[in-house]
């Protein structure tokens, strides 16, 4: 009879993970953003035979963003006041339209009103100023992550804009159904660029170099993050940043993109003195477990502003 013996050797081999590092922020900046040109509500024209409603058998809904008449690209209101005034009054004009994120277009009417001024009953604006809170800096690259979530509903494929300092020169405190805010001076020192505004914030790159010499923590993965203690990096006073504590309550496991995975409550008795919880102008302030970051504030339970949500910082980096 032969024997066969079978060595079975266990091999434990543990693979090195690689870690990721960032620069956490938490300072309060300014957003100054050209957002192209986007419709904010709709008007009756005054002219000398009563009022008009060019708009009406349009298809256009407030945050629309203009980006051609006539096949002519507009980037400002001023490109647009040119283009009209070149119309005779009561002429159709084709709008080339951007709405979440798709193409459309739609037939409008050029009206002079009682001051001969063309116009098409709409009120646009073409750039956004702001508060909100840095996240992170990638010392890899000099880019950076604010905000955790869009300053729009809609998005213009031309965005550009700065991220100024800013100092926080009062607080107004949230209550249960009324948003609180931060009450910021912004100033001239311009810390980067932006480049993308989306859904899970608005990004660029950094110019002021002296940020990127701040201390680095690693990146905790969305499989890392648990429930139990964090804490949130934020600015309530002046310039000075400050770590505050909240408990997470809710981790939901996102395999894909998307805004909202984490549900905390703040727990610090100094925050909830000072601002009574979340309130604008903290969106994008990190969130800090197991000295690593794992996310950004993006929205507050405006009912009961003890309560927000943040968004994966895995997320912001993959959609940066």
């Amino acid at each position: 009879m032969v024997i066969t013996l079978i060595l079975v050797i266990n091999l434990n081999i543990s693979a090195k993970s690689s870690t990721y590092y960032l620069i956490p922020g938490g300072e309060s900046i300014g957003l100054q953003i050209n957002t192209g040109v986007y419709i904010t509500g709709k008007f009756d024209v005054t002219t000398d035979t009563g009022r008009k409603s060019p708009w009406e058998n349009s298809n256009i809904e407030k945050e629309d963003i203009i980006y051609t008449i006539d096949g002519k690209t507009v980037n400002s209101i001023k490109e647009i006041q040119n283009i009209l005034s070149e119309y005779e009054n009561g002429e159709t004009i084709e709008l080339g339209l951007i709405r979440n994120g798709k193409k459309i277009f739609t037939n409008i009417m050029v009206i002079a009103n009682i001051d001969g001024k063309k116009s098409m009953g709409l009120y646009v604006k073409d750039n956004i100023v702001g508060v909100g809170t840095l996240t992170y800096i990638d010392p890899n690259n000099n880019s950076f992550g604010a905000l955790g979530h869009s300053v729009s509903n809609n998005y213009s494929p031309n965005t550009n804009g700065l991220i100024t300092g800013s100092s926080i020169e009062g607080i107004r405190k949230a209550l249960p159904g009324i948003p609180g805010e931060k009450k910021a001076v912004l100033n001239n020192n311009i810390f980067g660029n932006i480049n993308k505004n989306n859904n899970f914030g608005v990004f660029g790159n950094i110019t002021d170099k002296s940020l990127i010499n701040n201390e680095k923590m690693a990146v905790g993965k969305i499989n890392e993050v648990k429930l139990g203690k964090a804490m949130i990096m934020t600015v309530t006073s002046k310039n000075e940043k400050e770590c505050y504590e909240i408990e997470i309550i809710e981790v939901k496991k996102q395999l894909t993109s998307d805004i909202k995975g984490i549900k905390f409550k703040v727990v610090d008795e100094k925050l909830l003195e000072k601002t009574g919880g979340i309130i604008q102008g903290m969106s994008g302030s990190p969130i800090i477990q197991d000295n690593k970051i794992i996310g950004a504030v993006s929205h507050v339970i405006v009912d009961n502003p003890e309560y927000g949500y943040g968004v994966y910082i895995e997320w912001m980096l993959k959609n940066q």
